[in-house]
C-alpha cells in the first residue's frame, strides 16, 4: 500500500508499453485511472527514464526514453504503446543528438537491449516472487536463452547435424562396396 507496485509497473509501462505491465493493477484497463480520466480526460500519465548505453567504438551513450498517454486516448490501441520516444546522445557531448527515434523504431531500439520477456528478472513483483521461481514461465526462458545465447549455438549445432547427414549421404554415394559394408556395419553397431 505504498506504491512499490505504482513503481514497478511506471519501470515496466515506460519500457513496453501496456504490454509490460502486470495484470495485477487494480485498475488494468487503464493507465492513467479510470475516475481521473472520466472526471479529466486532460489527466495525462508520463513516464520518463534515463539511463546510460556503453556501445564499443562511440562510447557512453545518454539515452532518454518518455512514453505518454493521455486520458482522453485511452482505446485499446492507445493504452498499450502510448506515445513513445527515445533520445540518444553522447556523454562527451549531450547537445549532439545522435538518433530521435519515436513510435516502432523507439520500441524496436527498447527491445534490442532488453526484451520484454527479461522484465519479470529486473523489475520483478516483491509480492509475486514465488511465481517468478516456480512456475514455468516461457516469456522468460525465451529471453534468458536469447540473453546468453543459446538460440544462436542451437542454430549452429542444427546446421551442423545437417552438414553431417549432407557428408555421410555423399561419402555413401561415393564409397566404394567393401567401404559401403563397413560403413553399413558401424551404422548397426550405432543402432545396438
Amino acid at each position: 500500500g505504498h506504491g512499490k507496485t505504482a513503481l514497478l509497473n511506471a519501470f515496466r509501462w515506460v519500457l513496453h508499453g501496456r504490454n509490460g505491465v502486470k495484470r495485477t493493477l487494480t485498475d488494468p484497463g487503464y493507465i492513467v485511472n479510470s475516475q481521473l480520466a472520466q472526471s479529466d480526460p486532460n489527466a495525462e500519465a508520463k513516464i520518463i527514464l534515463c539511463f546510460e548505453r556503453y556501445v564499443d567504438g562511440v562510447g557512453n551513450l545518454n539515452v532518454v526514453v518518455e512514453r505518454a498517454i493521455f486520458a482522453a486516448d485511452q482505446n485499446v490501441e492507445q493504452r498499450c504503446a502510448g506515445r513513445l520516444k527515445a533520445t540518444i546522445t553522447n556523454q562527451t557531448n549531450p547537445a549532439a543528438i545522435i538518433e530521435n527515434l519515436e513510435s516502432a523504431s523507439a520500441q524496436n531500439f527498447i527491445n534490442a537491449i532488453l526484451p520484454e520477456g527479461i522484465l519479470d528478472i529486473l523489475f520483478f513483483d516483491g509480492e509475486g516472487v514465488d511465481k517468478l521461481v516456480s512456475e514455468h514461465n516461457e516469456l522468460l526462458v525465451k529471453a534468458v536463452r536469447t540473453i546468453l545465447g543459446f538460440n544462436v549455438i542451437e542454430a549452429a549445432v542444427d546446421d551442423l547435424k545437417t552438414a553431417k547427414k549432407h557428408f555421410e549421404s555423399r561419402r555413401r554415394q561415393n564409397a566404394g562396396e567393401a567401404l559401403r559394408l563397413k560403413i553399413e556395419e558401424i551404422d548397426l553397431m550405432k543402432a545396438d
